[in-house]
């Protein structure tokens, strides 16, 4: 199976970064729907999140591309 990260291919000063588009429900209780895209890095530092981070029986899942991913809630 192809990973979401196949279709966004790095080259040496780009990064990936995730946008997360706006809930389409009155009440935000749908999914969570994200956009995968690929940026050139220029900056200096950064905080790093992980979607593997913190108890792993608290999990959610949220579409990057239209792809279902599950998550870590603490995330």
């Amino acid at each position: 199976m192809a990973s979401i990260y196949d279709a966004h291919p790095l080259s040496i000063d780009t990064t990936r970064a995730i946008g997360i588009l706006p809930s389409t429900s009155p009440d935000n209780d749908d999914i969570i729907f994200c956009q995968l895209e690929v940026i050139k890095y220029s900056c200096t530092s950064y905080r790093a999140l992980s979607y593997v981070w913190g108890d792993s029986s608290a999990q959610e899942v949220v579409l990057i591309d239209g792809v279902p991913i599950t998550i870590r809630m603490n995330l």
